[in-house]
């Protein structure tokens, strides 16, 4: 399941099609020397580009993902607030960050709150230079970021309906790759390790 502790919860239903990915020399289940990892891939005909929406990052800038066509976008979504997930999965996504090493320049790190409440761009700041000087934080209204959710095949749920200020937020804790043009192009599954994440990843980026 991808319930996790009201943190991080529904990946949203994924229509398209499975592709496993062989990592040689990654020693893993005894003496296996291959890792059969799967990336969840939307079917060509089925992914739709990403963007057209208006979003801020954490200095304070209008964001549009048109604006970044050249590069490949690796889009986390969460919380500032997230308890357990998030900081996990950001150390995560630190620790794949440096596997990428110096091919980082082509990829674009994104953390997307979906908490516009609690995060402006200042707490988004703060919060992300605990894990990487290179995640582009990004917040904006509640309509975009659905908006957004949709086009990765996601959603989330805000629980603030009582007024509890400490409120959860149910999301997705995968990791979505999507290539220059703006077409999301797969999931990495939370809880592939960092090293495996980056070479999902260029495997991804080599065959578009």
């Amino acid at each position: 399941s991808d319930s996790q502790s009201g943190s991080a919860g529904h990946s949203g239903l994924i229509d398209g099609t499975v592709r496993t990915i062989l990592i040689p020399g990654r020693h893993c289940l005894g003496h296996f020397r291959r890792c059969l990892l799967v990336a969840l891939l939307l079917a060509a005909d089925q992914a739709a580009a990403v963007g057209g929406v208006e979003l801020t990052d954490q200095n304070g800038h209008r964001f549009r993902f048109e604006q970044h066509r050249e590069r490949t976008i690796l889009l986390l979504f969460g919380y500032t607030h997230c308890p357990d997930v998030c900081p996990l999965t950001l150390q995560t996504f630190r620790g794949t960050l440096d596997a990428l090493g110096d091919e980082g320049d082509a990829y674009m790190p994104v953390f997307v709150s979906v908490d516009p409440k609690r995060d402006p761009p200042d707490r988004l700041a703060e919060y992300l230079a605990y894990f990487h000087e290179d995640i582009v934080g990004l917040t904006g209204e509640s309509d975009d970021l659905r908006r957004l959710a949709d086009q990765c095949q996601t959603d989330f749920q805000v629980h603030d309906e009582n007024g509890d200020p400490h409120y959860a937020v149910d999301h997705s804790p995968h990791l979505y790759i999507i290539h220059p043009g703006g077409k999301l192009a797969g999931i990495i599954p939370h809880g592939i390790t960092a090293a495996d994440s980056a070479d999902i990843i260029r495997s991804l980026a080599a065959n578009p």
